[in-house]
């Protein structure tokens, strides 16, 4: 699916603690984002 817009998909190589960091600071601003957005409309 993503193929069709030109993104091409790579695992993270394995004991690659940097970009393992760098995902799950990325994904908890993000959760930390759609959770404020959501609370607001309550």
């Amino acid at each position: 699916m993503l193929s069709h817009f030109g993104v091409v998909l790579s695992p993270i190589p394995p004991k690659a603690t940097h970009f393992i960091g760098v995902i799950e600071n990325s994904h908890r601003a993000n959760d930390e984002y759609f959770l404020m957005i959501h609370v607001e409309h309550r």
